[in-house]
């Protein structure tokens, strides 16, 4: 019962190492 909670955790971990990524290549901090 907690998969959709398991896929948002996923989702949202994807997302920041994503966002992180591009930040550290376009050397942009943001918060």
């Amino acid at each position: 019962m907690k998969t959709k909670y398991i896929f948002a955790g996923f989702v949202v971990i994807l997302a920041t190492l994503t966002i992180w990524q591009i930040a550290k290549t376009n050397n942009i901090h943001t918060t």
